[in-house]
């Protein structure tokens, strides 16, 4: 939740580092850390066997995602907060320490990985874990794509008068209220609703709604592409069981019966031709 929702708005909304930032920053390197030490207790598979070697772990964690989790546990954000308080004066190492913070935003797939393993663990169907997928992707996506219109706003544009704020009469607003409106527009535009009163009234903002329209023609493609699969698969996946079912019972009926063998297979074969 920290890498998916709070650094992006601290970067969309251009906010400084105060005490609430400090207290969240330190509770997700708790956290990070806490899982970081875990892994290597978890066995891994190699060479089919299930071993919990320190180096065999690490070779393996070190091939998946270990790169993102060394990252995730730099205090990133605090080393931006002594810049900001005129600490640090090398630009260059702060654009580098901001990259980097930036790239703590991709652990967000592990949020992914997370539902898969509920799924797998309590045995959930798997079409309710994808529908329930494509919302979170769909609502983090439209998350970004709030922060990201947040900071052509406060970072690009500051001065600009005649941007969305100021075009909107939303300087007084509170960051709730702005949040809230920039998210209903952006939904707006993804869902390609269009209710009006979302208009951009900058180049900037105007090239901006260009890739969030292009964008979400593309995901709302491969949106319906992929529940129209869901429904496939769900519908195969039930015909398939009902054969088997009928399968199951004509062979109890015809052991029970004592029906030869040569009689049995012609059987079998009539019925998976007709299932076919």
């Amino acid at each position: 939740m920290y890498s998916a929702f709070f650094i992006p708005f601290q970067i969309g909304f251009n906010l400084e580092m105060t005490s609430i930032f400090v207290y969240i920053e330190g509770c997700s390197l708790a956290i990070s850390l806490f899982f970081f030490c875990i892994t290597f207790r978890i066995p891994v598979i190699v060479h089919r066997q299930k071993t919990i070697d320190c180096k065999k772990v690490c070779l393996y964690y070190w091939q998946k995602d270990m790169i993102f989790d060394l990252i995730g546990l730099c205090p990133l954000n605090l080393v931006l907060g002594i810049h900001y308080n005129n600490t640090i004066k090398n630009e260059y190492w702060v654009v580098f320490i901001a990259l980097l913070r930036v790239c703590r935003v991709v652990q967000i797939y592990k949020l992914i990985e997370i539902v898969t393993n509920f799924q797998v663990h309590f045995k959930i169907p798997e079409i309710y874990t994808n529908l329930f997928k494509t919302f979170i992707v769909f609502m983090i996506l439209s998350h970004f794509a709030v922060c990201a219109w947040m900071y052509t706003i406060y970072v690009l544009e500051p001065d600009e008068p005649s941007n969305w704020i100021n075009f909107m009469g939303l300087q007084e607003s509170s960051m709730g209220m702005l949040y809230l409106r920039t998210f209903y527009c952006v939904q707006n535009i993804v869902t390609t609703t269009g209710s009006g009163d979302c208009v951009a009234s900058t180049d900037i903002e105007r090239c901006f709604f260009i890739g969030l329209i292009t964008g979400g023609d593309i995901l709302f493609s491969i949106a319906f592409g992929f529940v129209q699969s869901l429904t496939t698969v769900s519908s195969v996946n039930e015909e398939e069981k009902n054969f088997i079912d009928k399968i199951v019972r004509i062979e109890s009926y015809m052991d029970e019966h004592k029906m030869n063998s040569k009689q049995k297979k012609r059987v079998e074969e009539y019925f998976a031709y007709a299932f076919v």
